[in-house]
Parts: structure tokens; sequence; C-alpha cells
């Protein structure tokens, strides 16, 4: 937020400016001449504002909301089988919704596709009807209000993958550029200069020295120069004067460049076109994308953690990881033995499959990589050296903070994320810095930047967009191929009236001043049909939950399970009848069952503990369970061991905070993989054995760091230290990882009189950690 604005509370108005008397009982905007002044930082001349408001005479009155939007483009096929006939196609959500409504396919909406018309020739129609809304506004009617209001809506970001969001931001696809990253000007002379110690120092945002030196970000109004200036350079001199300049200013512009190629080639219908454009709109040469109001191109198309992170940064590791290991049959063995024991309770994981997961690492999508990602140290561990466990665990503690929904301090999780990014990234170069031709994982840098700028993540995440790519490729299966685009876009539309009419949506004369709605048995059609509900994408259960928990699953209490009743239990309700139960709901996506750790916490007490059992009484529960010693960091897995003690508690649900994954203690009691585990087929059991590990006690466990559900908690029971990585350490792992790849540079060490900042710290003793307004999206 710009430093010069301030927040005022809404109570402490008094007068409208056009209310304002001074004490000579004259108006004060008559006095100043009905004019406003605008004034800024390090500007002298100040900018005369419209008064009155100019929204104020287009909304007549009406209450003004304003609707930002988040829009996504990507490449999908017309084909349910996913190949060929790719579909450029444009969606959008409501970026105020919550994740529980925002990811639901209804509130996804269709805007417009073509499988002949590029990204930018597609989006030419969309950012002049963008423009409209923001300049002029429209009426809409408002029905929680019930009256009609005036709404003005722009475009919050832009999300996509890398090459599309190159492709829009003018800047060249990442992959074989000298210019990679559009958020930033990091850049190469030349291919052949990658390999310099300059360019990884730039890659890092590092100094010579070692010190942190964040690159030069990029300025989208230079991009809009630039690009006006290329196409000036192609008219005033010739082509190879443009591609001289393209990688100087790391600035593409594929429309322009068509109309270049097609003008150098001499095609009449471009050059027609191009000199009909001149006369009437020079910018139709162009990235539409460069008129769109409000829109910064380097700062509102934040980093994607699908694309970037999960199918980039983990899945190059994994793959690689795993490319190594299946050349050794008996390890591949035991890797599906150790990954079929990983004990998944709370972390949301519906079904584990081993032998895909291992067997197919070349067609895994996001949700496989998030399960390597939280069972990495207990699952690769044992076949790692050392260093490859500490570039790993590294990988694992960044990925609990970039997939964090709920940031409870922004100013601490800021400075903790950035200092796991700097350790995931030096782990990973000291092995080999040829990883600096992957950009994505440049893009890490700038996550911080996109988190604090548009929330969470999570939250800037394209799963629920990709997943809408399914809606588009059974609505083209219905097109008879001869105009697809057209044929998609109006059952998008029929839908979209259905959607709209069933839902209770009022239409709005604006002529008369009435509104029509449909019928109330076609609304009740909709509202109680959960069937109907699920063919139009929408989860009334999600949207507005009328559960109340905790409360009892359905689900039968296993004969071996059955344990009696605990005497502390048996005192307090003497006259009640009392029934063991199998699990327990606590909220929308924690499940508490035997054999399940969870975080107990009272007035002036906290613990972990593992439930033996839980007991329903007259509609009250209890968790009878046993509690957990803290102990050392495990010197293997890197994370927080605890041991179980003897002590056995009785817990109401409301004490329990949260469920939390802990794994056994492998390494420490030596637990080895044995086929002992049947396999069941079509619901029977076999007598085919299948790996599995064999624990040899249940006292030692691990807190698994590297769990994705309830992070927080995970951190602050751990209390891991945080290893700040200093600019000496630095420069050694830039030497080291050149010299992997066969690069040899002399790097300059930190001067005497800045000394490094290595020191230890804990996510605890991070400053700023009192509670705050919780920023949850």
């Amino acid at each position: 937020m710009d430093v010069s604005l301030q927040i005022i509370r809404v109570e402490d108005f008094k007068n409208d400016y056009s209310e304002i008397k001074l004490n000579c009982g004259q108006l004060l905007s008559t006095l100043c001449g009905n004019k406003f002044y605008q004034s800024k930082e390090n500007e002298e001349q100040c900018q005369e504002l419209k008064f009155p408001n100019p929204w104020r005479q287009k909304a007549g009155g009406k209450i003004i909301r304003h609707v930002p939007t988040t829009m996504y483009s990507d490449d999908t096929s017309g084909n349910v089988s996913k190949q060929f006939n790719k579909h450029i196609s444009f969606y959008f959500t409501l970026s105020g919704l919550p994740p529980n409504i925002t990811n639901q396919e209804y509130n996804c909406h269709f805007l417009s596709t073509s499988n002949r018309a590029g990204v930018l020739e597609i989006a030419n129609q969309i950012i002049k009807e963008s423009n409209q809304m923001i300049v002029d506004g429209f009426d809409a009617y408002n029905v929680s209000i019930s009256q009609p209001v005036y709404v003005m809506s722009m475009m919050l970001c832009f999300l996509a993958d890398s090459p599309m969001h190159a492709e829009i931001t003018n800047t060249p696809n990442p992959g074989t550029s000298l210019n990679p990253c559009r958020m930033c000007t990091l850049h190469s002379p030349k291919m052949i200069d990658k390999h310099s110690v300059d360019y990884l120092l730039q890659f890092l945002q590092l100094q010579p020295n070692g010190f942190p030196s964040p690159n030069k970000p990029r300025v989208w109004t230079k991009t809009i120069e630039h690009t006006y200036e290329l196409y000036n350079t192609y008219r005033t001199k010739n082509i190879t004067a443009v591609k001289t300049l393209r990688p100087t200013y790391g600035v593409t512009d594929s429309i322009n460049n068509q109309f270049m190629e097609g003008q150098r080639k001499k095609v009449k219908p471009v050059v027609e076109k191009a000199n009909e454009l001149i006369k009437s709109d020079v910018t139709e040469l162009f990235n539409p994308f460069l008129k769109l109001l409000g829109f910064d191109g380097c700062n509102d198309t934040p980093v994607e953690i699908l694309h970037v992170f999960l199918l980039g940064v983990v899945k190059y590791l994994v793959r690689d990881f795993l490319q190594k290991i299946k050349k050794d049959k008996k390890k591949v063995a035991e890797l599906v033995g150790r990954l079929q024991s990983f004990d998944t309770k709370s972390l949301n994981i519906a079904l584990l499959k081993p032998w895909y997961l291992i067997n197919h690492s070349q067609s895994l999508v996001g949700k496989d990589f998030k399960i390597f990602l939280q069972a990495i140290p207990f699952v690769f561990f044992p076949f790692m050296t050392p260093d490859e466990q500490d570039l790993w665990f590294a990988l694992c503690q960044l990925s609990s903070y970039i997939f964090q929904t709920h940031i409870s301090h922004m100013a601490s999780y800021q400075i903790e994320l950035k200092k796991h990014i700097q350790i995931f990234m030096s782990r990973l170069i000291k092995f080999t810095a040829q990883w600096i031709n992957k950009p994505k994982f440049h893009m890490l840098f700038h996550l911080p930047q996109s988190i604090e700028r548009f929330a969470t993540a999570p939250l800037c995440s394209t799963e629920k967009f990709e997943s809408f790519n399914g809606v588009l490729r059974n609505v083209s299966t219905h097109s008879n191929k001869q105009a697809p685009g057209r044929d998609i876009a109006n059952s998008f539309a029929n839908y979209q009236c259905l959607r709209f009419l069933l839902s209770g949506g009022v239409i709005y004369n604006k002529l008369t001043d009435t509104i029509s709605v449909c019928s109330p048995e076609m609304v009740n059609f909709f509202s109680q049909n959960p069937i109907v509900q699920k063919s139009f994408g929408y989860n009334s259960e999600n949207s507005d939950p009328m559960t109340h928990y905790p409360f009892q699953k359905r689900s039968t209490l296993n004969q071996d399970d059955e344990v009696g009743i605990p005497n502390s239990l048996k005192e307090t309700f003497p006259d009640v009848q009392i029934h063991q139960i199998s699990q327990l709901q606590i909220n929308a996506h924690e499940v508490v069952k035997k054999g399940s750790f969870i975080l107990v916490a009272s007035s002036n007490l906290e613990y972990i503990g593992c439930v033996n059992s839980i007991w329903r009484v007259t509609g009250i529960f209890f968790v009878n369970v046993t509690k957990l010693d803290r102990s050392q960091i495990h010197p293997f897995y890197r994370m927080r061991q605890f041991v179980k003690s003897n002590q056995n508690r009785l817990v109401q649900s409301d004490m329990i905070k949260s469920t939390l994954n802990l794994q056994h203690d492998c390494y420490t009691g030596k637990c080895k993989v044995l086929s002992t585990r049947s396999t069941r087929i079509e619901r029977l059991n076999t007598t085919i054995k299948t790996p599995e590990v064999t624990h040899k006690d249940h006292c030692y466990f691990v807190l698994n760091s590297a769990s994705l559900h309830a992070p927080e908690h995970h951190r602050r029971l751990a209390d891991l230290p945080i290893t700040a990585i200093s600019p000496g350490a630095w420069l050694e792992v830039c030497q080291t990882g050149l010299a992997n790849w066969g690069v040899f540079s002399i790097l300059v060490p930190p001067p005497p009189n800045r000394p490094d900042s290595d020191f230890d710290e804990t996510p605890v003793m991070s400053p700023q950690r009192t509670p705050t307004p919780h920023f949850n999206r």
C-alpha cells in the first residue's frame, strides 16, 4: 500500500465535501472553485481531480459496487482424450470469493475460445469490454439488498502457466530465452554467458560478494515503450535492427511480430490491414494487454505454484531421483514398501497408490507430487546421501510455507519464507549450477512478492481453472467441428442463462425500473435437488455449510478396537449410557480415529496426544489419548522427535485444536521392509504378499514438518532452527556448484567490515509474532 494513503474509519466521517462550511458560513467547495488537487511524493506538479466525482454522476444515486475479477487463459484440447485439437480458452472468477466457493466450477465463468486464433487475438475483444467496465461501469441488480446498483469491474490479476504469462506480458518464452523472467531484468547477453558466474549471481539475486541484491524490477510502462519502439525501428530501419534490439530490451510482441513478418514478405492482406490500422488505431497492431487499464503485466501476473512449483521444481527433482532408483529393482521394491506404509492420517490424501506413483513418474499430476512432498523424509531418505537429504528436507520445509492457506502474521511469514527459499536454492546450486537453465527455480525468489500483493499462494493457483478445462472438452464433443469456437460459446451461453434463472437471479429492466424472476417452483427444482446442483458444478454443502461439528461419522467400530469404558468417564457420568464410536468429524477437513495424533489445548496446557478410543456421552464427545513427550531433533530425519509417555488422559472434543501427522521413527527402530502385506483384489484378501514396513515398536515418533496440513501448528511444535545463508557460504555454494557443472570462476569474498550474518533462528524467535488480524483467503 502507498505510504501516503491512510485508513480512516467510516464512523469518523462527519460531512460530505459539498456540505462542509467554514466559520464564515460559506461552503468550502465554493471557495475552492469546486476543484480538487492531488499531490504525490517526488512530483512538483499537482494533478487536478474532477469534481464532483464522475462515478457519483454515473451511478445516479445508486450504491457503487467494485467487483474485481481473476482472469485465466490456457491451451486445452477439444477432445476428451486430451490429444490434438488445441483450443485457447479464457475463463474468469470473482476475486473476492472465499476458496470454498471460488473453487467450484459453478463460479468459474467461460469467456471465449478458439482453435484457430492465438491468445492475444482472442484477448482483443475481452480487453475492449474490460476497459468499458472500468471507465463506464454498468447497471446491475443486487439481490442481497433488493435494489439496483452500479458496478465497476477491473481485472485484479491474470493467471496462466509460464509460456502464456510470457505471451501476454510481451516477454520471451522463458525456457530458452536470454531474458527468462517477466518480473525482473534477469539477462544474459548470449546463451554461452548463462554458464558464467555473473549470470548465476543474477539468477540467485546476489552481489559478487555474496550479499543479497534483488534484480532491478521490470517496469510495465517501459515494456510498452520498448514494444512501440521495436515497431518504429522496423519502419525506419529494418528487421535486422529489430532482432538486435529484442534481446537487449527483453521484449517481444507476438501480434506485432506477425504484422512485421507479413509486411516484410509483402503479404497483401497483411500490408493492407496494417495500413488501415495505422490510419484508424495504430494500437491495434500490438498486444491488447498493453491497453488494459489498471493492469501491470510485471506485477499482476503472480507466481503460479501449480506450474512453477509442483509441475516445475518438484517434478524436476522427483523425476531425477526416481530415474536413478528405477535401475535397481530391489530398491524399487523397498521404496514401494515404505510408500505403502506411509501414514496418511490428517494429510487429506484420499488413496495412496505406490506402484502407480513410482512406475508412472513421467505422467504424474500436481496432487501426486503433493504426496511425495509430504512423504519424502520417511520414504526417500534411506536411499540418499546426507547432502541429498539436506536438499530434499529444505524442499519439504519450503513447501509447507508455499501451500499455507492461512497466514496469521504476514511479516513473520515473509521473513521465514525468504529464508527457506534461500536455504533450498543454496543446497540445490551446491549440487550443480546447471539448474539455472530452469527459470522456474528463479521464480521462487518472486513468490514472496506475489503473496504479499495477492494473498496466499494457493489462492492464486490455477487448479480450479485446470479442472474447468474438462467442462470445455465435454462441450466440444457436442460440436460438429465446423465452427467449434462458436458452438462452444453458444453452449456456455445457454448454460449461463439456465444457471442464472434456476439460481434465483433477478432480471432488472433499466427502462421501466422493474424486475422479474423465475417461478418459485423452478428455483426449488435447483435449490432442493443436489443432483441438478452437481450437474451445474455447485456444492451447496461447501457454499453454505449447515453441518454442526463435531459429529459421529457413519463407520462401523471394528471388534478388535473395542475397549472398556475409562474409569474417569464412568465416575463423571455414572448414570448415563456411554458408547464407543469409530470416528469423529471435528471440522470439514479433519477426522479423528484410533491412532490419530491430535493437538490438545486447554487454558494453560498444550500437548500432542495419540488417540486410543473415542466416546459419546449424550451428545458430548470424549477422546482417550496417550500423551507424547517432546524429545530432541532427530539427526536422520532432521525433525522433532516425540516419545509416548505412560500418561493417559480423557479429552473433551472442544479441546482438540487440530489433527497432526506423526510418522513412526523407523530409523531408530531399524524397521525392515518385508513382503507381509496382504493384497486385496475385488474387496477380498489374497495370498499375494506385497512389501511393507514392519515396525518394531509403537513408542517413538517424528513430527512430520513436511505436512501441508496445519503447517503453523507443525512448525511451532517442532521449533526447528532456521539457518540463514551467510554471504561467505553463498560464495562457497556458487563456487562448488559451478565446479560441479564444469565451470570454474573466482568469486570475491565479502569485505571484512561486513560480517557474515550466519545464525540460527527458530520460528518462535522470529520478530513480531504477536497475534494480528488474520489474513485468510
